[in-house]
Parts: C-alpha cells; sequence; structure tokens
C-alpha cells in the first residue's frame, strides 16, 4: 500500500505527520510519496530538510499537479491512501483486517476510513454531533455501513485525509476530470463517488488519523481552520529551520473525537 501526501508550505507539519507514520503506522505503508509546493524559498529550505530528515521518503515537487497525481497514481501500487500534511497518526494501529485486506475481499466496499471510528462524534466543518452508523456488517474489528446513508463525515468517502482505496477504482473515478489542486481534487472525488457502485465504506472501532487544522495554505477554499489554535504556516517553517521539530509526544491527543480537531502544536527545544 502506498500513501500518498500532498503538501504546501508545510515542511514542519510535513515532519510531524511522517513521524506520525514511522511511530504509529510503521510497516503499513511499504511506500510514501510526498507531491509538494513550496511558494517561497524558505518552503524550499524548509522542504531540503526533509529531503535530509526523510530519506525513505520519494519527495516529488510538483510541476503540474494534474499530470504529477496521475503519474503517482499509474504506478504499480494496488492499493492508495491519500493524505494532506496536517494530518497525522494519533494512536497505533492494532486492527484486523488491514484496510487493503478488507478491499481485496469485499468487493462492495469503496473505501476505508482510518480518520473515523466509533470515536468521531462531531463533525469539525458542520459544528455540530454527528450520527455513527449502525453498519451492516462486522467483520474483525471493521465496520461496514452504507456510506450513502451516513451522516456528514460518514456520509464523505472523498475526504483526502486517511482513506484507503484500490487504485483501479480512483483511476475509474477520475478518468477524463480535471483537476489542479487538492481541493480540486477532493471536489471530484465528491461528483464522481455519487455514481460510484460500491455501497460500502469500512470503518475500525476507533480512528487513528486526526487532521489538525492550524492554517490554511490554498487559495480556493475557506476550509475551517485555526479558531482555537493558530498557526501560521511561515512561523512554522521558520521554527523548524531553525532546527526545532514538532513533538507528536507533546501534544494532547487524548479525546478525539472528531475527523479534525484543533490541537495545541508543540516544539521539541
Amino acid at each position: 500500500m502506498r500513501a500518498i501526501i500532498f503538501s504546501k508550505d508545510r515542511p514542519a507539519q510535513l515532519d510531524l505527520l511522517l513521524n506520525s507514520i514511522l511511530k504509529n503506522f510503521n510497516g503499513l505503508f511499504a511506500s510514501v510519496v510526498v507531491l509538494y509546493k513550496a511558494t517561497a524559498s524558505e518552503f524550499d529550505q524548509g522542504y531540503d530538510l526533509i529531503f535530509e530528515l526523510h530519506q525513505q521518503t520519494l519527495m516529488i515537487p510538483q510541476q503540474g499537479f494534474f499530470n504529477d497525481t496521475k503519474q503517482i497514481l499509474d504506478s504499480h501500487w494496488s492499493h492508495v491512501a491519500f493524505l494532506t500534511d496536517d494530518d497525522l497518526f494519533y494512536r497505533p494501529f492494532r486492527y484486523v483486517p488491514y484496510p487493503q485486506e478488507a478491499l481485496d475481499a469485499d468487493p462492495d466496499l469503496l473505501t476505508v476510513s482510518l480518520r473515523l471510528g466509533g470515536n468521531t462524534t462531531y463533525c469539525y466543518p458542520m459544528r455540530c454531533e454527528q450520527m455513527t452508523p449502525s453498519g451492516t456488517e462486522v467483520s474483525g474489528d471493521m465496520l461496514k455501513y452504507i456510506w450513502r446513508s451516513g451522516q456528514w463525515d460518514f456520509g464523505y468517502p472523498a475526504s483526502l485525509d486517511g482513506n484507503v482505496w484500490r487504485r483501479d477504482d480512483l483511476q475509474e473515478l477520475l478518468w477524463g476530470k480535471e483537476f489542479s489542486n487538492p481541493n480540486e481534487l477532493e471536489d471530484v472525488l465528491v461528483k464522481a463517488t455519487k455514481s460510484a457502485r460500491q455501497k460500502l465504506t469500512g470503518i475500525y472501532q476507533e480512528s487513528c488519523l486526526v487532521n489538525i487544522p492550524a492554517n490554511i495554505v490554498n487559495t480556493t477554499h475557506r476550509n475551517r481552520h485555526g479558531e482555537t489554535y493558530p498557526f501560521a504556516a511561515y512561523d512554522l517553517n521558520r521554527e523548524f529551520l531553525n532546527g526545532k521539530r514538532l513533538s507528536l509526544g507533546g501534544m494532547d491527543l487524548s479525546n478525539i473525537d472528531a475527523a479534525h480537531c484543533e490541537r495545541q502544536l508543540v516544539f521539541n527545544y
């Protein structure tokens, strides 16, 4: 299974995500590739540092988002998970079946979500509680449910935050579509999944991935972010270049009740 991480101007947060993969999802991704974009020389320096710190990670500078993403998907990996650079794996993954095994075993599964579980009872973008699905089938630690009847996050399989897909299904959904950034890619997936033949999404008893919406770097979608703990990408990168590292162990990652949770970002000094 390959992880495809989209990153823009967030080397410090990307470093945190990559460290969380090593700590809490180690071995499940056989390949990690980062498609990144820097809008200033300081961010380029930050990504150069990522090259040094994470030499097993394939770093690809963005030339054209559509063609770059298509080329990455055209690789031999049969299962892929999209991630964004402000995600992190906040707890160890200790569930069966593995996402790719579940997808191989059940052709009716569209995706397996790492960001949703019985604990994600709040929808951050909608600012409201959400009902966890009752499900149609239990397989090991996985609950399968009809995603079209899911409420808010549970009815949104197109998220780029930690959904695992069959590569062939993604290529079919994206065939003939155009997109120029991750937000547009997600918009295309939202529309394409409406006609998907697979009716089920798989989730585990508890999520293992969470998005930390500390800032915003895109210019097309004004997503909710940084209301309680705002951290500008430029400021985080400056500290990163000065030798500081965002600390997974220093963060309060208790009581994760949503796919997006604001948390205080803490540097190691």
